[in-house]
């Protein structure tokens, strides 16, 4: 630019224009007095027009002004999302967001039978060797066996793994499932594989923004792109508003789970890989739930929980069907503008248990067995679950997340150290209940030693040495024994070492042969009498025996079919063996029974208030419960169910 100079300062020509006509022939100290002047107005101009620059408003063309600033953080975003979408194309499109898929009927069928529907999702291999899992095919196919056990139809179970492990095949899958569903219908989805936070892999992906086009981090750029967004730009901000929202979306999906493909690490970087979100995962229960059908999730990955489903899952509102999601007759194919709102559950919706293998940033991991010198993995959590949905068809939520804290608690070496966390929106759904009955293994493990196991058998000692056989027709791949691994022969014989408390132990023997099927063995129960000897000559002995097995309708418990032999067989050893009393005797003649069948509330509490009453400092009472029980998480809390219970229990 020319210059004007004006003694020692020099000034840009275009001041000059804006002097006043007054100041020609002044001398050159009231020259330089005018002249300070107006540079400080020009400066005053130059900050007031670089504000508003700043603020997306141009004193001469603000929606120019604003679309030139846009334009620039448009280029920063793209820069950003390309490394994103080296990673995956699902890092920035959402799977099911505006597919064309089927839409749930108008009306429930009367007198329908639910049927169970399962979408399983092995990702053993995303590509480098690095990645590969040796679990989640194998947990797959347990999963599919087990739900066939529990009643599914073969061709209602889609097990994904190998080349099917992708994002299409997934769509297929769960397009499928959609146009066979009805009212009450129960679907469980179960993913398997790798994961990492999305956040993480944006952060390893992108890095702190020194090479972006103007050095800033993608947070600074997020910021900038909302502050523009949020205010009253004249200019047409629709490219922005979209890579902001694509961006904020995969950010905001909380975990990334890796399925199979061709992925590659280079430099240290993931690359080329196919992905599925928390978010996808989300929408895909949101779908299954507004067809009216009950959805049990099965996430064993690492960083399960950050997934957090339930979190997503937008609140009922007044429409019942989400404006992005249409119908037709084949797969819908993802459209080329999506839109990234979620879609909206219906008043109606089925409920949703969600089962993390891991919380937060703790690991999961995979549980070997070793069959004839070779490794066989499982996922540690997809196998406990499968064992504690076969352990009780009717289980609710609840009850398996009681389940899945007794095996846990079984493990008392603590092998295997892993936490789960279970989220539901009814802890009473029960998972199953209502569909076809399956075929149960609860009769193919039989126990050697100790012999006559009927009832609950007394031992002396602290220690014993179960011994057994698993009588199949395919081989055992693995026994476990109280959650141990059982030492194992190619005959199906097992052997393990257990430690006995005093009193009454249940011990579990649960069975794994090579096709997939678990085996069940009704609970063992042994009585170790070691700390009832220091009882003996001293005061009176009293057995408060309750067995509860008929359980009224209203109560929702099922009927039991062990507990009442189980009890007159423990009355019998600790009446003759030690002089136990299970009736009171008053002075009048009167008999007050202690061995209650089919115990209402009120009975159990007037036993437990009489024998109160009636027991003194020097006396011994023993108290055995057979019959269903509930646990609260809350409180940490446990109690019996008496026959006749009313909820809230």
């Amino acid at each position: 630019m020319r210059r004007l100079v004006t003694g020692d300062k020099a000034l840009p020509l275009s001041v000059r224009r804006m002097m006043p006509v007054g100041t020609v022939g002044l001398g050159v100290e009231a020259m330089r007095h005018a002249v300070a002047r107006w540079a400080a107005v020009l400066f005053v101009m130059q900050f007031l027009s670089a504000g508003a620059a700043h603020a997306g408003v141009s004193p001469l063309n603000g929606a120019e002004a604003a679309a030139s600033r846009a334009a620039r953080i448009v280029e920063e975003l793209e820069f950003f999302n390309a490394r994103l979408a080296a990673v995956a194309e699902g890092t920035l499109r959402p799977l099911f967001h505006g597919r064309s898929m089927p839409l749930p009927a108008e009306s429930c069928a009367i007198g329908h039978t639910p049927r169970i529907f399962g979408l399983l999702i092995g990702a053993s291999d995303p590509g480098p060797r690095t990645m590969r899992l040796a679990g989640p095919d194998n947990d797959v196919r347990l999963l599919a066996s087990t739900l066939e056990t529990l009643g599914a139809a073969k061709e209602d179970i889609f097990p994904l793994v190998g080349d099917e492990a992708g994002r299409e095949a997934i769509v297929e899958a769960a397009w499928t499932i959609l146009s066979r569903l009805e009212c009450n219908d129960k679907v469980f989805v179960h993913y398997g594989g790798t994961a990492l936070v999305s956040k993480t892999v944006a952060r390893d992906m992108i890095g702190d923004g020194r090479d972006s086009p103007r050095e800033r981090s993608l947070d600074e750029v997020l910021s900038s792109a909302r502050e523009m967004l949020g205010g009253r730009a004249e200019a047409d901000l629709s490219a922005l508003r979209s890579l902001t929202d694509a961006t904020q979306w995969y950010l905001d999906s909380g975990i990334t789970l890796f399925l199979n493909g061709s992925g590659e690490i280079v430099d240290g970087k993931p690359q080329a890989f196919e992905v599925l979100t928390g978010d996808d995962v989300a929408e895909l229960v949101t779908l299954f739930r507004n067809h009216r059908a009950d959805v049990t999730l099965v996430l064993d990955t690492c960083y399960a929980s950050t997934a957090d489903v339930l979190g997503r899952h937008i609140a009922v509102s007044d429409a019942f069907w989400s404006v992005d999601v249409g119908t037709g007759n084949v797969p819908g194919t993802a459209p080329d503008e999506i839109d990234l709102k979620r879609s909206r559950l219906s008043r109606d919706a089925g409920e949703l248990a969600v089962f993390y293998s891991s919380i937060d940033e703790n690991p999961s991991i995979e549980a070997s067995f070793d069959v004839d010198g070779e490794k066989v993995k499982y996922g540690l959590f997809t196998f406990r679950v499968a064992q504690a949905l076969l352990e009780n068809r009717e289980a609710t939520v609840r009850d398996i997340s009681a389940g899945l804290n007794r095996i846990a608690a079984a493990d008392a070496e603590r092998r295997w150290r892993q936490a789960h966390r279970i989220e539901a929106t009814n802890a009473d759904m029960r998972v199953f209940a209502g569909a076809a009955d399956g075929a149960q293994r609860t009769n193919t493990i039989r126990i050697i030693s100790p012999s006559d196991t009927r009832g609950a058998r007394v031992v002396e000692v602290p220690q014993l040495e179960i011994v057994g056989v698993v009588d199949w027709h395919a081989p055992a791949r693995a026994v476990l024994v109280e959650g141990q691994p059982a030492a194992l022969s190619r005959d199906g014989r097992f052997s393990a070492k257990i430690n006995l408390r005093a009193g009454v132990n249940t011990i579990s023997v649960t069975g794994l042969t090579a096709d997939n099927e678990i085996h069940l063995m009704p609970p063992l129960e042994l009585v170790y009498d070691g700390d009832l000897k220091k009882f003996e000559n001293e005061g009176r002995r009293f057995a408060l025996i309750i067995a509860n097995r008929t359980y009224l309708p209203e109560t929702g418990f099922s009927s039991l079919q062990t507990p009442v032999a189980d009890a007159e067989a423990l009355r019998s050893v600790l009446a003759a063996r030690y002089g136990f009393e299970t009736e009171l005797r008053f002075s009048q003649g009167e008999g007050f029974p202690l061995f209650l069948v089919d115990a209402t509330k009120d009975r159990i509490e007037d036993a437990l208030y009489t024998l109160g009453q009636v027991a003194g400092e020097n006396d011994t009472v023993l108290i055995y419960y057979a019959g269903h029980g509930v646990y609260d998480e809350r409180t940490l809390n446990a109690a019996w169910v008496p026959v006749d219970a009313t909820r809230p229990y």
